[in-house]
């Protein structure tokens, strides 16, 4: 639980203006729930365990929330989903059979900043589709972020809304 914490004199009790954390069943099943919206276009959705930590760090100036987590991947399917499932992938990242990029989802009126690994099955499937995971690496809002890689922003004209 985010807390700022006050101490009330008088009567020696710890009173909590708080801002919930998320709570580890609402960060697994943010998970779920994205991995869900993108089971669409074969790609599912992991976070990794730093990525899990960071969603409650104090750093950022306002937590993030459940639905801002869920409503960016929702934002991100609906407007990139082929942009990022076919991102170019990185030579010499070839792994057991998976290759990787890197890329960034933003959300311009909530900051939030999710750089997430792109891994894609080298061989198809009976199908002809190549399966896909989303690894989210970490999160912040951080209204700059900066990083040599593609950045998918969705929420601009809500933004400019704001001004």
């Amino acid at each position: 639980m985010r807390a700022k914490e006050f101490i009330n004199k008088d009567t020696l009790v710890r009173i909590n203006n708080v801002d919930e954390d998320m709570s580890v069943p609402q960060i697994n099943k943010a998970e779920q729930v994205a991995s869900s919206i993108w089971a669409g276009v074969k790609v599912d959705v992991k976070f990794s365990q730093h990525f899990k930590e960071r969603l409650n760090d104090p750093r950022n100036p306002t937590p993030i929330t459940y639905d801002e987590l869920v409503d960016i991947f929702a934002k991100e399917y609906e407007r990139y989903r082929m942009a990022i499932k076919s991102l170019p992938m990185k030579s010499g990242t070839e792994n057991r059979g998976q290759v990787e990029a890197e890329a960034v989802l933003k959300d311009a009126a909530t900051k939030l900043n999710i750089p997430f690994v792109m891994k894609v099955n080298k061989n198809p499937d009976s199908n002809g589709i190549h399966h896909g995971t989303i690894i989210g690496k970490t999160n912040m809002k951080k209204d700059k972020f900066q990083t040599p890689n593609p950045v998918y922003t969705v929420n601009e004209s809500k933004l400019l809304d704001r001004r």
